[in-house]
């Protein structure tokens, strides 16, 4: 028995409604997400590919565990040791300005020396320049 046109139009009405509901919660498990969250911010800001992003957001999100939270400002230097390698002091001022607008010099100094004395990076003092590389982390695995 062929249905009428408002038959098939409440058919697809309702297959539309369940449609946006399955996106909507989606939207609300990928916002929930901290890897995606953050590898989004990634590829804006070093114009990464997302793989590359996803992979170092995974990073983040451990040393964040690890560390009981971060900053803004000890987070944007993680992200800037995690992307870009092993940076002088000269480097990572530039690249956390890049991903936060500011920072001092000072304030970034300050945070490295804490994530050293924590474990969580390495400095390699030089006469004329200082080097920042991320550590490996036992417990937590490798994170570099």
């Amino acid at each position: 028995m062929p249905s009428t046109i408002d038959e098939r139009l409440a058919r697809i009405e309702k297959v539309l409604v369940e449609v946006l509901r399955r996106i909507s919660e989606l939207e609300m498990q990928l916002r929930a997400d901290q890897n995606l969250s953050i590898a989004g911010e990634l590829v804006g800001v070093f114009n990464l590919p997302a793989y590359r992003a996803l992979e170092a957001s995974r990073v983040i999100v451990r040393l964040a565990r690890y560390l009981g939270g971060m900053d803004d400002i000890t987070r944007a230097i993680i992200e800037a040791l995690v992307v870009e390698g092993p940076l002088t002091i000269r480097g990572l001022e530039r690249v956390v300005r890049r991903i936060r607008g500011r920072a001092s010099r000072r304030i970034i100094i300050r945070r490295v020396r804490q994530l050293e004395e924590l474990g969580v990076v390495e400095v390699e003092r030089m006469p004329n320049r200082t080097v920042v590389r991320l550590k490996r982390l036992e417990e937590g695995g490798e994170h570099t």
